[in-house]
């Protein structure tokens, strides 16, 4: 009985706190759920690049490894490509060493390209990108031709 009114008691002190300082339970309540919002929205942010980041690496195939010259991703103007001009050029005959000498492979392909200007009579298409690849390309990345077909 006597913590029923202990318990009444106490309940009765907080409302007429809570009554009494309006301002400091508004500002209170705008702080939590100001804190509460920033901490979900961090977590949305994080949640959402991390996913997209596992689909776009999931869009290369799982497993897949690139052996190039160059970086990745190309900068802007102030790009250090000096530092990569002078790094061999990937070769078909690196690739079949890469094929003799590991046992974890499955399937490799070679692929080298060019920009050029392509014309065909009085028609030009400027910085066409030219590719050619292996036989085995297709079973490395999983692509769709739009328009055309695989020719030799």
């Amino acid at each position: 009985m006597i913590y029923l009114r202990l318990f009444r008691e106490s309940y009765l002190f907080a409302l007429q706190s809570i009554f009494s300082n309006k301002v400091r339970t508004i500002l209170t309540l705008l702080g939590i759920t100001i804190g509460i919002f920033a901490v979900i929205s961090v977590f949305t942010v994080f949640d959402s690049l991390e996913k997209q980041i596992k689909t776009s690496i999931s869009e290369l195939g799982q497993g897949v490894l690139f052996i190039q010259k160059w970086p990745w991703a190309m900068g802007g103007g102030d790009y250090p490509w000096w530092k990569y001009v002078n790094r061999p050029q990937p070769s078909p005959e690196e690739l079949e060493a890469i094929l003799d000498r590991s046992q974890t492979v499955a399937n490799a392909a070679f692929m080298t390209g060019i920009s050029r200007t392509v014309e065909k009579g009085s028609v030009a298409v400027n910085s066409t990108a030219l590719v050619g690849t292996t036989y085995e390309y297709g079973q490395v990345i999983t692509f769709e031709i739009h328009r055309g077909r695989y020719f030799t």
